[in-house]
């Protein structure tokens, strides 16, 4: 298995001589070679003290914070990644939807059904001569019951489509902006590979079905929102408003199309991908994943709390870096040894 020797970051904590946490600390990260000191990161602190790095080559780091060396870091790469590129159109279906048409209001489309293409054999490797990199199912997948054929169904496999018998977890891992110093987090598990094409490489195909929650980047109380379960719009849509919120108006100001919200009620908690504004109304899809189920039921039952999690975005598409700086991909070994799939394709 070929190892990914890509940039990976850094992460740690600051304490005072106290053992108390510092907030909004100046994180320096410097290199030290043969020639010079080179800063390679800066970064602030957060609420907790915890700090993270863009991603960084392996390498000895100095850590500074108010200018002095605080701690000396071995920077290793994970020799268990995967090496991953950015898929090559004729490896994958081209009716992919594009994550612009989903999001768009005019289209009324569901931003379940966007996917995400990434490639993890090389495109030396010649498939008829070395196989494949991973173990691949060989069975028509289409004519399986079950998980295969709604899997086939939701990504227009044919005949010649296998997928492979590993399963991998993979993490999206990027600064908002080029100057931003908050992160995007976005993890997918036990995702299969797919060679779509008799000879094709091997695309990890990611969508939202696929991704989990971990650690919400806001928690927001929202007591006295307007919103009414079940969802008061047709094809699973929740509307939800309240200006007068304080609460609600940062949770509106941090919102990107495609993140997860988890609302909780008193019935119960509804899951839900951001989709877009009308007026002063939030527009919600119900994310369908076979992991976070939406259980509220009932009508006019009021929203108390609100957790932001990252999802799916439109740059995704157009990511146009070494691909394998912003992805880590590793096999799920307990996926693969599942005696049934993590995950089902039922709303395809």
């Amino acid at each position: 298995m070929p190892s990914n020797l890509r940039a990976k970051r850094m992460q740690g904590y600051v304490t005072d001589s106290a053992g108390n946490v510092l907030r909004n600390a100046d994180i320096i990260v410097k290199e030290d070679t043969p020639l010079s000191v080179n800063t390679v990161a800066t970064v602030v602190s957060d609420d907790d003290g915890s700090f993270t790095t863009p991603p960084l080559p392996a390498g000895t780091y100095d850590i500074y914070e108010s200018g002095v060396r605080v701690a000396r870091q071995i920077h290793e790469a994970d020799q268990n990644a995967i090496q991953c590129f950015k898929a090559n159109p004729l490896n994958h279906p081209n009716d992919f939807p594009e994550f612009v048409t989903l999001a768009s209001r005019a289209n009324n489309m569901d931003l379940n059904d966007f996917r995400y293409p990434l490639q993890i054999e090389a495109e030396s490797i010649d498939v008829s001569v070395y196989g494949s990199t991973f173990p691949l199912l060989d069975r028509p997948l289409i004519t399986t019951p079950g998980i295969y054929g709604d899997l086939a169904s939701f990504y227009s496999l044919t005949d010649d489509s296998r997928i492979t018998t590993t399963r991998f977890d993979v993490e999206y891992y990027a600064p908002l902006t080029s100057t931003d110093k908050t992160y995007r987090r976005i993890r997918w598990a036990g995702v299969p590979a797919i060679r779509f094409y008799l000879e094709s490489k091997l695309i990890l195909p990611l969508d939202f079905f696929s991704i989990i929650a971990s650690i919400p980047k806001g928690i927001y109380d929202l007591t006295g929102t307007t919103a009414s379960f079940p969802p008061i719009l047709s094809g699973g849509i929740l509307m939800i408003d309240s200006p007068s919120v304080p609460e609600f108006a940062t949770l509106r100001s941090q919102l990107v199309v495609g993140d997860i919200v988890k609302f909780t009620t008193t019935v119960g908690v509804w899951y839900g991908i951001y989709h877009y504004r009308d007026g002063t109304f939030l527009v919600f899809s119900q994310w369908k994943s076979s992991q976070f189920l939406s259980t509220a039921t009932g009508t006019n039952t009021p929203v108390t709390m609100a957790e932001h999690f990252d999802g799916m975005f439109n740059t995704i598409e157009n990511i146009n870096e070494l691909i394998n700086e912003r992805f880590t991909v590793v096999e799920n070994i307990f996926a693969q040894n599942q005696t049934s799939e993590l995950y089902t394709y039922e709303h395809a």
